[in-house]
């Protein structure tokens, strides 16, 4: 099983913090908020960095080539790990945005903080895919064994 390591917590830290941040920051507009609902969206800000973290190295590994001559094997570090969150949080909302705007009729609909408590599952999920296509070094590979194990077949 995948654990965490310490660059990969540093960067959840870094991550959950800023997302936790700017949910505080979005209650404030919010005056009728039970605590029970704030409770729950602190929770889900402060986890779903760590979702996207989890993602990204169970998808591609914790290695990264160089650019340049020799073109060394390294670790992924603190910034690697956080930059690559970042990518896959703010892509995801877009999806989002657009499926909310097709259903609603062209038009997104105020923004609320049940809204947000209610779209995160649907971001966990566009998560996974965005960061498979835009992260994973073996696309082929991988949907052939996912083919397989749907098929019920081993090679």
């Amino acid at each position: 099983m995948l654990k965490f390591d310490t660059k990969m917590k540093k960067s959840w830290l870094i991550l959950a913090t800023l997302f936790i941040a700017l949910y505080i920051n979005a209650l404030e507009e919010f005056t009728a908020v039970g605590i029970a609902t704030q409770s729950i969206g602190v929770s889900l800000a402060g986890c779903y960095p760590g979702w996207a973290i989890f993602l990204i190295r169970s998808i591609r590994g914790n290695e990264k080539q160089s650019l340049k001559p020799p073109y060394k094997i390294t670790e992924l570090g603190v910034w690697g790990y956080v930059w690559r969150a970042l990518v896959v949080i703010y892509l995801g909302m877009f999806p989002l945005a657009i499926g909310t705007a097709m259903i609603s009729g062209g038009k997104l609909p105020e923004a609320s903080i049940q809204s947000y408590i209610l779209s995160i599952p649907l971001m966990l999920l566009i998560s996974v895919i965005l960061s498979w296509l835009l992260f994973s070094g073996d696309r082929i590979g991988q949907l052939q064994r996912v083919a397989t194990r749907l098929k019920g077949t081993s090679r």
